[in-house]
């Protein structure tokens, strides 16, 4: 008995070191599920990169069209929050009218809207997006408008005159005429209407209103005229004769003095001061007065009211 419990203790002896060397060792590997031949066995985790998506590509703007369009197509974008295609208008409505106030305003805006700060600061300082603005279609090329503005360059010395003085073209004139030899309203007639001497008259007719009734004296007058100044603004010195007749003529001799008369007429002398404006198309105006002798002192000259309308022919 006591024989064979040495030997139990003599095999436990024997075996220990073999179990403590077995339990140092770390176990291999086993797992070949993941590994086939010839091929690297596959990572645990795959991770993909985030791509960020691309903007959807702006739409293709037609800036060839008058800006008016332009604008209001630019505001349609902006109420619609699509503020870059907003902007693409709002710039060529300023390249082409670098003043339109509500154009530069929502431009900002949009460059606000979108992130571009630095830019919204320059266009609100005064700035212009650079590039020429797209000429609208069926719009003349540049030389032809250049050449409608500037026409002045293109006129002889007889044109630039006559643009400075259109009387020189012209050969009678016929107008209207309140006040000056007619005394009342008349009609005024005038050849050659020239820079620095014209001949003309007109006829008319006054009422006269006494305590014996209603009466008329009728008027006829000739004249010439100086008008010493080139431009369409030109003083006038007139000299002329006017003849009155009628029923009531007698009572002109209270307050002028005739050269002959007798009867139912009278012929006076005038002397007209005053100044005319000639416009392009034919129209003149002239303003003065008429003085007409009275034979008396201390007034040898009486003063009437002269105005004329017309046109030149």
């Amino acid at each position: 008995m006591r024989t064979l419990q040495l030997l139990v203790v003599c095999g436990l002896l024997l075996t220990l070191p073999q179990q403590l060397h077995a339990q140092g060792e770390e176990p291999e590997d086993t797992d070949t599920d993941g590994e086939e031949e010839g091929f690297p066995a596959p990572p645990e985790t795959l991770v993909e990169p985030e791509v960020e998506p691309e903007p959807p590509p702006l739409p293709e703007v037609d800036l060839a069209r008058p800006s008016s369009v332009l604008y209001a197509q630019g505001y349609e974008h902006f109420a619609d929050g699509r503020f870059e295609v907003a902007a693409i208008h709002f710039e060529e409505v300023l390249r082409r009218k670098p003043d339109h106030p509500s154009a530069r305003n929502y431009l900002v805006e949009c460059f606000v809207a979108t992130g571009r700060d630095e830019d919204a600061a320059a266009v609100r300082e005064g700035a212009v997006p650079p590039g020429e603005p797209t000429p609208v279609a069926g719009d003349p090329p540049p030389r032809f408008v250049e050449e409608r503005v500037a026409p002045e360059k293109q006129l002889s010395k007889a044109e630039k005159k006559n643009r400075k003085n259109p009387r020189r073209l012209g050969f009678a004139s016929l107008g209207l005429q309140l006040g000056g030899p007619a005394l009342g309203l008349g009609v005024h007639m005038e050849f050659k209407p020239g820079w620095f001497f014209a001949a003309g008259g007109g006829v008319g007719v006054v009422g006269v209103i006494s305590s014996s009734g209603r009466g008329s004296i009728g008027a006829a007058f000739a004249e010439v005229v100086l008008r010493p100044v080139p431009l369409r603004l030109t003083p006038e010195i007139g000299l002329g004769v006017a003849l009155f007749g009628g029923s009531d003529v007698w009572r002109l001799d209270t307050f002028s003095a005739a050269l002959l008369g007798g009867g139912s007429y009278r012929a006076t002398g005038y002397l007209l001061l005053g100044v005319r404006y000639d416009a392009r198309k034919g129209l003149y105006l002239s303003g003065g007065v008429g003085l007409i002798p009275t034979g008396r002192t201390p007034f040898v000259l009486l003063p009437y009211p002269s105005f004329r309308a017309g046109f030149r022919f």
